[in-house]
Order: C-alpha cells, then sequence, then structure tokens
C-alpha cells in the first residue's frame, strides 16, 4: 500500500478511485480494468536510462504492452477514445538534426540502432509540466475533432541549459553543468506543439514552475535533503 498511498491521499479518491493490478508484460492482464471504460489513457512504459539491450529490455517490452492495451480496448467494446502518451524519443532521433520537429517526424529506427540514442535523448528535449500534460490528456479526449498524433511540448531547452538554471535558482545543491558530449553549442530541438494549440489547448506553466515545485514536493517528501553542499564549522 505503501506505493499507492500518493494516489490514495489525493483530493476524492475514496469516491472516484479505483485501483487495480495489472502488468505491461502479462498479457490480458489489464481486460478486467478497462471494460466498461469510454476513454483508456496509457502513460505506462518500461524505463532503463543505460540498458544493455535497449531493443530487447525497453522497446518490444513497451510495444508488446501498448498492444495488449489496444486488444483490450477492442474486446471492452465501450471504449471510445484511446490517448497514448510516449516521449520524444519516437520523433527526434535522427542522423541531421531538424530546424523543428512536429507530428509528421519519425525516429530513424536504424539510427538508434548505430547510436547512443538514449543520451542522445535525455540531451536534448522538450519539458511539459505534468499537470499541462495530464491537461492535454482530458483536452483530447474530450475534443470531437481530435486525431492523430499530437507533440505536447511547452518549452525547448537542453540539458545544459536546465542544469544552469537549477544551479542558479538552487546553490544549496551541487548539481553539475557538464555532461559526456554535451557542448555549449549544443542547440536545444524544435518541438512544434502547433497542432495541439491550434485546436485550442493553452499551457499553464513555465519551465521554472516545473523544477520548483517538483523541488518542493520532494523536499517536503523527504526525497532528497535541504542542501547538498558541506557543512562549514
Amino acid at each position: 500500500m505503501k506505493k499507492v498511498k500518493p494516489l490514495l491521499d489525493l483530493p476524492g479518491a475514496n469516491e472516484r478511485l479505483a485501483l487495480w493490478k495489472a502488468d505491461l508484460c502479462e498479457e490480458g492482464s489489464f481486460d478486467e480494468a478497462i471494460n466498461g471504460c469510454h476513454g483508456v489513457s496509457h502513460v505506462a512504459t518500461p524505463v532503463d536510462f543505460s540498458p544493455k539491450d535497449p531493443e530487447n529490455e525497453v522497446i518490444k517490452p513497451a510495444v508488446k504492452g501498448t498492444l495488449d492495451i489496444l486488444r483490450a480496448c477492442v474486446k471492452a467494446k465501450s471504449v471510445r477514445r484511446v490517448i497514448f502518451t510516449s516521449s520524444v524519443a519516437p520523433v527526434i532521433a535522427q542522423d541531421h538534426q531538424l530546424s523543428e520537429y512536429d507530428e509528421s517526424s519519425w525516429t530513424d529506427v536504424e539510427f538508434c540502432r548505430r547510436n547512443e540514442a538514449y543520451y542522445f535523448v535525455l540531451m536534448q528535449h522538450g519539458p511539459v509540466h505534468v499537470d499541462d500534460l495530464c491537461n492535454a490528456h482530458i483536452f483530447l479526449y474530450e475534443h470531437p475533432a481530435a486525431k492523430g498524433r499530437y507533440i505536447c511540448s511547452s518549452h525547448d531547452k537542453t540539458i545544459l541549459q536546465l542544469a544552469k538554471m537549477m544551479r542558479e535558482r538552487y546553490p544549496e545543491y551541487d548539481i553539475p553543468i557538464e555532461f559526456k558530449d554535451c557542448i555549449e553549442t549544443l542547440k536545444p530541438l524544435q518541438l512544434s506543439s502547433k497542432k495541439l494549440t491550434n485546436l485550442g489547448f493553452k499551457f499553464k506553466y513555465k519551465v521554472e514552475d516545473m523544477f520548483d515545485q517538483a523541488i518542493m514536493l520532494c523536499r517536503e517528501k523527504g526525497f532528497i535533503p535541504l542542501t547538498t553542499m558541506p557543512t562549514q564549522v
């Protein structure tokens, strides 16, 4: 119960939240949870930032799990719309960086196999506040014209830019600003959310809000100390 306690503590959880046990790697385990639903938001995926065999340890289990959830939706016969959230990984990993990425952009699979594409994705990405993402889920589920892919990215930043911002805002933490193969001239990827915003969606949060709130929550929950700097005597 400790693992799901934050969910059970949410406002209205007693009246509106039901928890189900399921496993992306276990075929059919989502059938009961999805049965009777009108909408399904799929946000789960295996995560490993240093896999020895990315294709078999991360990608194939993610694909298998997604297909199983879609089969469960078909079996239910009640599901009207599925919102599937991915990362930028299927969009940006290519041999040559584009001036802008949109819903027509697809990752080059062979490029990923030849290179450390996971690290590439970490260095250049489009952060978005989790509340904006959740609101986008609801917005697209409810909007009758929603269809196909949508990029949901409110800011374009490199990991170096984010690290420098955090180091300035939180000097009490010894946040590194040097990363392997991440140079000063590295440019952020331009991820276009025009398709989403043209439909009427509006982002609410700044990039500073994301990290300020994350730091505050982690401090409150005791996940991080108040400082990592050595105490002066």
